[in-house]
């Protein structure tokens, strides 16, 4: 996954955002994500705890002003236990 890391300029961002992913199920599990950067292309953030979600899941996040964004994890980089990077791609959808 590490080739889907965005190559585009990045302006960093220190917020706590709020992501709901979505399981093939129809279960539902939010998270937070400390961002770290952000790009036209995506969002790059930490994650903590046990089980990241992944590359299949179907991931929303609400900005600020309430408008919701659909995402999908591009990558996950372990940092240390429980700890992860994300890149999350935001999809035009």
């Amino acid at each position: 996954m590490l080739d889907d890391r965005r190559l585009d300029e990045r302006a960093p961002s220190f917020e706590i955002i709020r992501v709901t992913a979505k399981t093939p199920d129809g279960a539902e599990w939010t998270f937070p994500v400390m961002l770290r950067d952000r790009s036209p292309q995506g969002l790059g953030g930490v994650y903590v705890g046990p089980n990241p979600p992944g590359p299949d899941l179907d991931c929303y996040l609400e900005e600020a002003d309430g408008e919701l964004r659909r995402v999908r994890v591009a990558w996950i980089n372990a940092l240390a236990n429980h700890v992860f990077v994300l890149g999350l791609r935001l999809c035009g959808d």
